[in-house]
């Protein structure tokens, strides 16, 4: 089974919104938070890497185009870089998200579907999927201080929007 249609098992039918250099990002509606989308890389589990992945983000509408963007920069960075991509990591981005937001650090987690979603196979290779959330540097400090665990109970706790680039930090 190919990572597009271990995707569409679980999500549908899936619609290109970018490519670059093999990877795609394809876009699947999510009711499950408004009118909001996941967005997740399909190929990139592809790239002759250590560790075979693909990412996921949630979305909302306006920002398709502009996570797209960081989903396709994020699948050229370089396995050899620190930290690296996988799941209880923090990855500084070195910018805002998008303009104005004060979301500068990406939290690598796992998905929020079933472990089957999470870690499949293709191709006689595991491929494992990543949740990507942008994070605030406050959060980030509770991600180094307390780890991921109470970082994620905190954002559950209150009931935090993550495709919202423009929340509040729950720091």
């Amino acid at each position: 089974m190919g990572t597009l249609r271990h995707f569409e098992t679980t999500l549908g039918t899936g619609e290109l919104v970018s490519s670059r250099a093999g990877v795609e990002i394809c876009k699947w509606p999510d009711s499950s938070f408004g009118e909001g989308f996941v967005l997740a890389t399909v190929g990139m589990a592809e790239k002759p890497l250590a560790r075979r992945i693909e990412l996921l983000m949630l979305c909302a509408r306006h920002d398709v185009e502009a996570l797209a963007q960081v989903l396709l920069d994020l699948a050229d960075y370089s396995e050899s870089a620190k930290p690296s991509l996988h799941w209880f990591h923090v990855l500084p981005i070195g910018r805002a998200v998008v303009p104005d937001s004060a979301l500068v650090h990406l939290l690598l987690t796992f998905p929020p579907y079933d472990s089957e979603f999470v870690t499949f196979e293709n191709g006689g290779h595991r491929i494992d999927v990543l949740w990507v959330i942008p994070i605030s540097e406050g959060e980030r400090a509770i991600f180094d201080s307390k780890g991921v665990d109470a970082l994620q109970n905190r954002l559950e706790e209150r009931n935090v929007d993550v495709s919202d680039l423009f929340r509040s930090s729950v720091a």
